[in-house]
């Protein structure tokens, strides 16, 4: 079963193929968004766009998740200290050699 890209991605590659797009998702992200993947996002949805340029580096963290409990197998996956782009085994390092 193929995995499906997720939406976020999908917008990304579409912006960074498609000028017109891109000036839209600018301008108006929602109605862009609507328009080019055919949806329609909940009135409470706030949709901000950030372009990078050569001296501004946007990081997105997921919200904060109140007294998240892991599961055994889930312990055991965070304590083995694999990368998670390549497995290989790390010791905090944002690139693996």
């Amino acid at each position: 079963m193929a995995k499906e890209t997720p939406v976020d991605v999908q917008i990304v590659e579409r912006a960074m193929k498609d000028v017109g797009f891109r000036a839209a998702l600018k301008k108006d992200p929602r109605a862009a968004i609507e328009k080019e993947f055919k949806v329609k996002l909940a009135k409470k949805v706030k949709v901000v766009v950030h372009e990078e340029g050569d001296n501004i580096w946007h990081i997105v963290i997921p919200k904060a998740q109140a007294d998240v409990e892991l599961s055994d197998v889930e312990l055991k996956e965070v304590a083995g200290g694999s990368c998670c782009t390549c497995g290989r085994s790390t010791h905090q390092t944002f690139t693996c050699k």
